[in-house]
C-alpha cells in the first residue's frame, strides 16, 4: 500500500507578519496504489472529486490519478509511471462520458487493466447512461455517478476487490457526494455537446443541419454500414466535425449506435425519429 506522507503547515510570526513554515500538501511515495482512475483531461475535476469521495469513505485506500500533481514527481517518465500503476492496481475506474468513452488513452488503459485481470468499473456521467455503453464496455456492470446508490455500489465493489469491509450506506448526501455532483454539473455547463431531451420533456428538438440530413439519408442507403469514416468520405470533412455531427444526431435520438464496429468505429442505424425527419423534409 502506498505510504502517505503529510506535511502540516505551522503558522509563524515575523516582523513582516504571518507566514507558513511549510505548505500543506500530501503525496505518495513510489509504493503503488490500489485503485487507478482513468479519465479525459477536460473531465479531471470529476475524477478528482471521485477520488476524494472514495478516500474519505474508505479510510486508507490508495488511489492513483494523474491529475493529482503530488502523485507525479518532476522529471518522472509519465508513461512508465502509468504502466507501473496499471500493473499494480487491483481496481481500475473509468470515468466516461459520450465523448471520453471513445478516447484512445482511456480505451488503452481499460484494455491493459482487463488483460491483467483487474476489476474494471465504467463510471458514467452526463449524457452517457450505463445502458448506452458501447461494446465492449456494456459487458461490464457500470455505475452512474449522479446516483447516490450507484456511487455506494461502486464503494462496495471496490471494497470487495480489495478484501475490505465496505463502508455503511449513506442516508444523506455527504459533502463529498455534493462536490462530485457539482463537478459533474460544471463539466456539463462547459460542454458544447447538445444535451438530449428526455421522452417526457416538452423541448423541441433542434432542426438538423444540411450535413446532418445527408447523414440520415446515408443511413437509408447503407445502414448499418455508416461510421465516422463513411461520414468523413461522404461529406469531405475532418474526423472532428464528423464525430460532432454523429454526436448531435445521437443526442437528438435521430440515429442509434449498434454493437458492431468497422475499422475500430461503431456503426449506426436510423431511428424512427430520424425517419420521420426525412419524411417531413420530403427526402424519404
Amino acid at each position: 500500500m502506498a505510504q502517505l506522507v503529510v506535511v502540516k503547515a505551522r503558522l509563524m510570526k515575523s516582523a513582516r507578519g504571518v507566514f507558513l513554515s511549510a505548505r500543506v500538501y500530501s503525496h505518495y511515495h513510489l509504493a503503488m496504489s490500489d485503485i487507478f482512475v482513468s479519465f479525459a483531461d477536460e473531465e479531471r475535476h470529476v475524477a478528482l472529486a471521485l477520488k476524494d469521495l472514495l478516500q474519505t469513505r474508505m479510510d486508507g485506500v490508495s488511489i492513483f490519478l494523474t491529475a493529482d500533481r503530488w502523485q507525479m514527481l518532476a522529471g518522472e517518465r509519465w508513461l512508465d509511471r502509468i504502466e507501473t500503476e496499471l500493473r499494480a492496481a487491483k481496481v481500475v475506474v473509468l470515468v466516461l462520458t459520450q465523448k471520453s468513452v471513445y478516447r484512445p488513452w482511456i480505451n488503452f488503459e481499460a484494455g491493459a487493466a482487463w488483460l491483467k485481470g483487474a476489476l474494471v468499473i465504467p463510471a458514467c456521467f452526463g449524457s452517457l447512461r450505463v445502458r448506452e455503453l458501447p461494446k465492449p464496455y456494456n459487458d461490464l456492470l457500470g455505475v452512474q455517478l449522479e446516483e447516490r446508490d450507484d456511487v455506494y455500489f461502486l464503494q462496495v465493489a471496490v471494497a470487495k476487490a480489495l478484501s475490505r469491509i465496505p463502508p455503511p450506506p449513506e442516508i444523506a448526501d455527504t459533502p463529498e457526494f455534493l462536490a462530485l455532483t457539482a463537478a459533474i454539473g460544471e463539466v456539463a455547463r462547459t460542454d458544447d455537446t447538445p444535451i438530449p431531451a428526455s421522452a417526457g420533456d416538452n423541448k423541441v428538438a433542434e432542426v438538423p443541419s444540411v450535413e446532418e440530413v445527408s447523414i440520415l439519408e446515408m443511413l437509408t442507403e447503407f445502414a448499418p454500414k455508416v461510421n465516422v469514416d463513411a461520414v468523413m468520405k461522404r461529406l469531405s470533412i475532418k474526423r472532428e466535425k464528423a464525430e460532432y455531427y454523429l454526436d448531435r444526431l445521437r443526442e437528438q435520438r435521430l440515429i442509434g449506435r449498434t454493437d458492431r464496429y468497422d475499422n475500430g468505429s461503431p456503426l449506426h442505424y436510423l431511428t424512427q425519429q430520424g425517419r420521420e425527419i426525412l419524411v417531413r423534409k420530403g427526402r424519404l
